[in-house]
């Protein structure tokens, strides 16, 4: 569960690497905005009411036995009185190769001003994202405490600022070489863009 610090100056985005989850409490007037991502992985994402529940309780259902990795990361807006949107879905980049050191995303478009917010995800435990880039230059941060391994899965979120806007790619490096490493993100307006990560 996620228990937030402030009211209407959240945005709570969530990415998990399973199936289906289930988000309480789940009402429209509480949820505006849920998108599925791509394969296996899902984004919940939403501007907080007003008067936020004092905590928000995931539940995922996992693949049989096996155990996947999930993180939830709040992005505070700009004011008290913005509602953050969704602005685009980066393209998904994503190999099956055991030995590979990096992860490119396919093409996308990022806007200046704008916060993107990436789920980095790969197999087993033993390895870590030593960075990530993009093509313009933009600054990748790792979110505190959204590191998650488990068994099969590990996943991890990075955000940055949107400083230099055009097209490119974003890529994720590991140490030591990841199994089946893969990117999902997303970009947003109406987010800080000085303290974009609230908790």
């Amino acid at each position: 569960f996620i228990t937030p610090s402030r009211s209407t100056e959240l945005l709570i985005g969530f990415m998990s690497n399973l199936t289906q989850d289930t988000v309480s409490p789940t009402s429209s007037s509480d949820w505006t905005s849920i998108t599925s991502v791509s394969g296996n992985l899902a984004a919940f994402y939403k501007a907080l009411p007003a008067t936020p529940p004092t905590s928000w309780t995931l539940t995922g259902i996992g693949l049989a036995s096996q155990s996947y990795a999930s993180a939830i990361t709040a992005l505070s807006a700009t004011t008290s009185s913005t509602v953050p949107a969704l602005v685009t879905q980066y393209a998904v980049g994503g190999s099956g190769s055991g030995s590979t050191a990096s992860v490119t995303s396919g093409s996308s478009t990022f806007v200046v001003g704008h916060v993107g917010i990436i789920t980095v995800t790969w197999s087993g435990t033993g390895s870590s994202v030593s960075g990530v880039v993009d093509t313009l230059g933009n600054t990748w941060y790792a979110v505190p405490n959204t590191l998650r391994q488990v068994a099969i899965s590990s996943i991890q979120h990075w955000y940055a600022v949107i400083t230099n806007g055009g097209t490119g790619t974003i890529t994720a490096s590991f140490s030591p070489n990841a199994g089946y490493p893969s990117i999902y993100g997303v970009e947003f307006s109406g987010i800080n863009t000085t303290s974009p990560v609230q908790t």
